[in-house]
Order: structure tokens, then C-alpha cells, then sequence
């Protein structure tokens, strides 16, 4: 069996012929084992035992109870080395990781490199596999997080490993480099301002309106009769297998009273790629094929909204004021017409889909924006390039997971001696705490929040970056 493991190891992984894959050699701490034999947590070291095959076995660790807690797994790795790759080897009930962290050998601080929302898998094997521009720093350790109760039964981990190459997840998909293909400010007209002259026509009565920081002219009205089109062009076309559109709504009323178009490239059938709002829902379609009513807390009552949904080839993660709100796999090969115009405020596929509301700042890139590109846009920023994410992960916080204080590192993400303002949000988006640092403070108090994890933003200097804390 391990001889068939590893060859089946080597074959997802021969795309790394040049690419130095490490896994983990020694077990620094963990929140609960099963047992000190089988499914202990030992049994997460060196390279797979279990994987591909799905099921419980004693070779994959497991925790105490199968749904009564958070869990957490901290491993380390023997040889420190600059990455831009984890990879854990799921083999029963997948989908209950929600963050993971990387140490820097040298300093022994914490970075995250993902976070997102515990989801249901399907009951077969997988490579969960994160991939981030290449660290600056040499990881010794990773650190997993584990919300054991949304996904129901034993999450049992067979491997974990570390790669300065992005790979593959099992399935063939990659990801995309980002590019911005079309950035319509809708600042009283249509012009694109990506460089790829996709500016579009203002058909009816669309009209420029005050934009969600109240600026007059800074957002388009749609009538529920009016849209903007944009002609199709190869650039429009090119998102390859992945791709994200964002942009900020405030929808009057919805079509039907169900659901809002707001940007969508089709024709009278279905769409190339769209992304609309429904009456807490949200729909996107990418190549003829549909993801919709997926749980979304937006209503008309919340006025201006920053809404992103961003593709990777197989799942779809939806965002709402720049916080990860949910996802779910979409697959994809269906019918469509590519060289279909793009439509703002209209969706011809149901002929009088029209939208009656405000828009303001519409993207979409080819690839799939990080939790951190995603926030960058929702601050005004333009995460293009993998760069903005390097820059995004100079930002550190220390301890964490924390109990009492959290320490801000701004040594090369801001400007000293700027004052910053810190927020604090849990993961239904709500704020449960804020502070203000002075000059070059750096230390928050965090010690009557509940335990749990939060999303730390941090405004300074006039950037704006966020990442996951973690309260014991």
C-alpha cells in the first residue's frame, strides 16, 4: 500500500519536477488525539499513509471527539525554507480547516496565508492545497485550524506538507495569474479605466448619482428600463478558467421581488460570466453554468455594499464588505456565447431583467482574488499583482491564536509613526471591537472577547489590509 501511495503521490505531483516538497517531521502541539496509537497526531507526520484513499483509518490523525470542539494541529518541519505552497491530505469528512498560519523561522512570528468558512466536502479524499506568492521569510512550522462541528464527524488528517511551487490540488486546477481586465468607476459615464478600452454606451436613462461615500457623481442610477453595454472584445473574453468580479450596489428593488442583475456578459441565453444579487442571495454563473441562492445576508435595508465573488475553477466564494462570507463548487462546460457583449444594470437572458438601484466601481480580473486582494478592492486599492499580497503579508500579528493582547507589527506595511485604526469584526461581519493606535503603538487589548476567530483590519497611512485573529 505505501509503495501505490507514493506512486500515486508522484504522478498529482509531477507538474514539480523542479519544485522541492517538505513534510512535516515533528509535532509541536495539538488541541486533542484520539488515542497516543492509532489517530494520534503523530500520525500527521512524514508523507501520506492514507491518501487517496478516503475512509478512517488509524494511519490519519483524529481528534478526541468527532464534533465538540475547535481543534487545532501545530507542526514542524525540519529543514526552514521560503514557500508558496500547503498542502493537508484530508481523508475523511474534508472541509473544516478555516485557517492556516506559517512561522517564520527566524523571528517565530505568525502569518496567515488563508482563512475562509468551515463547508461540507464531498465525501472522497482531497489535497487541500493553499498557494500565495513566495514568502520572504523561511517557514519552519504551520499551524492548522479546525472547526470540527460545522463539518459533521471525524476531519482526519493524514499529511501536511510545505512546496516553494505552486502545484496542483489532485484535480488540475491552477492558480491564475491576476489580471484586470475591465474597471468601469461609473463616475457619470462609462469609460474603462484597465487600459483595455472596454468602455461601454449609457443606453436609456442612466444617470450619475451620489456614490457610497456620498460624493455626488461617483455612481450610476439604473431606472429599471436603462443599462450600460460594452461591446465584446478579447480582453472581456479572456478569464481563462478562473476569474473574480467586484463591485458596490444599492439596490431600490429587486426583479420579480426575488433577485438584482447587476453586471452580466450574455445573450439571450446563458451567461459567459454574471454576478447579481437576490433577496438574501447572491448568483453567479461562469460558462453556461449557474451558482445561485447561495446564503448571502444582503436586503435593500443595508444601502451601499461591497459585493465580490471570486472563481478558482471550482469553487466560488462569495464576499460582502470585504469579508469572506460563504462558498460552494460550480462546475463548469456549459453553454454559452463568449463573444457576447458585457451588460451593467441588465441581463438579456430573461429579456427584462433589468435593475432598479445604484452602482458604483465595477472590476473584474482574470483569476481569483485572495481574502486579502479582496479586501485591498473593497479599501480602494488594486491588488494586481501578486506584489500588493507580499505587502499584505509583511503585515503581522503576534501572539496568535492570543488570550490577552495582540501585538501589530507595522515594520515595512506602513508608515511609522502614522496613527491607525484597528477593527475587529466576527465572521457574520459585525464589529465587536475598535481601537485606535497612536504613532507607534502597537499592542491591542483583546482579552474580553469571546473565544474564537475574528478578522483584524488595520487602516493606516492610507492602506488597508486585514487578516485572522484567533482568541483562545
Amino acid at each position: 500500500m505505501k509503495k501505490y501511495v507514493l506512486f500515486s503521490i508522484l504522478f498529482l505531483f509531477m507538474n514539480m519536477l523542479q519544485a522541492t516538497i517538505q513534510y512535516a517531521s515533528t509535532i509541536i502541539a495539538f488541541s486533542s488525539e484520539f488515542s497516543s496509537g492509532g489517530w494520534s497526531a503523530s500520525k500527521a507526520l512524514g508523507s501520506p499513509d492514507v491518501y487517496p484513499l478516503y475512509g478512517d483509518y488509524i494511519q490519519a490523525w483524529a481528534s478526541a471527539s468527532a464534533d465538540g470542539q475547535r481543534e487545532f494541529i501545530t507542526l514542524g518541519f525540519a529543514n526552514p525554507m521560503r514557500i508558496s505552497t500547503v498542502a493537508a491530505f484530508e481523508t475523511l469528512h474534508p472541509g473544516a480547516i478555516d485557517s492556516v498560519l506559517v512561522r517564520d523561522a527566524s523571528s517565530g512570528n505568525w502569518t496567515l496565508i488563508w482563512n475562509g468558512n468551515a463547508v461540507v466536502k464531498p465525501a472522497v479524499a482531497r489535497i487541500f492545497e493553499i498557494s500565495f506568492p513566495l514568502t520572504s521569510f523561511q517557514v519552519d512550522a504551520v499551524r492548522l485550524s479546525i472547526n470540527s462541528p460545522i463539518v459533521p464527524g471525524w476531519n482526519e488528517i493524514d499529511a501536511v506538507a510545505i512546496a516553494d511551487e505552486q502545484v496542483s490540488d489532485g484535480a488540475g486546477n491552477q492558480t491564475n495569474e491576476i489580471r484586470l481586465l475591465a474597471h468601469f468607476p461609473l463616475h457619470g459615464n462609462a469609460s474603462d479605466l484597465s487600459g483595455n478600452n472596454n468602455s461601454g454606451t449609457l443606453v436609456g436613462n442612466v444617470v450619475a448619482a451620489p456614490g457610497p461615500d456620498g460624493t455626488a457623481g461617483r455612481a450610476m442610477y439604473f431606472d429599471g428600463q436603462s443599462y450600460i453595454e460594452i461591446p465584446a472584445s478579447a480582453s472581456l473574453n479572456d478569464v481563462g478558467n478562473s476569474m473574480t468580479i467586484t463591485y458596490w450596489v444599492k439596490t431600490e428593488s429587486y426583479f420579480a421581488g426575488s433577485w438584482s442583475s447587476v453586471v452580466c456578459k450574455s445573450d439571450l441565453g446563458e451567461a459567459h460570466y454574471r454576478l447579481g444579487l437576490g433577496n438574501n442571495s447572491s448568483y453567479f454563473a461562469f460558462q453556461g453554468m449557474l451558482s445561485w441562492n447561495l446564503l448571502f445576508p444582503y436586503t435593500i435595508q443595508d444601502g451601499w455594499t461591497f459585493v465580490a465573488a471570486a472563481f478558482d475553477g471550482t469553487m466560488i466564494r462569495y464576499y460582502k464588505n470585504g469579508i469572506f462570507v460563504n462558498e460552494m463548487e460550480l462546475s463548469t462546460g456549459g453553454t454559452f456565447d463568449a463573444n457576447s457583449p458585457l451588460y451593467i444594470g441588465y441581463d438579456p437572458a430573461l429579456g427584462i431583467d433589468y435593475l432598479i438601484g445604484w452602482v458604483s466601481d465595477v472590476r473584474i480580473y482574470a483569476g481569483a482574488l485572495t481574502d486579502d486582494q479582496v479586501a485591498a478592492v473593497h479599501a480602494g486599492g488594486e491588488p494586481a499583482s501578486t506584489d500588493d499580497l507580499v505587502q499584505a503579508q509583511q503585515f503581522t500579528i503576534y501572539p496568535n491564536p492570543v488570550s490577552d493582547r495582540v501585538n501589530i507589527s507595522q515594520d515595512r506595511a506602513f508608515e511609522q509613526g502614522v496613527t491607525s485604526e484597528v477593527s475587529i469584526f466576527d465572521l457574520s461581519g459585525r464589529m465587536v471591537h475598535s481601537a485606535t493606535l497612536q504613532k507607534d503603538q502597537q499592542q491591542v487589548d483583546v482579552s474580553k472577547l469571546r473565544a474564537g476567530s475574528y478578522i483584524l483590519r488595520l487602516v493606516s497611512g492610507g492602506d488597508s489590509f486585514q487578516t485572522i485573529l484567533i482568541k483562545n
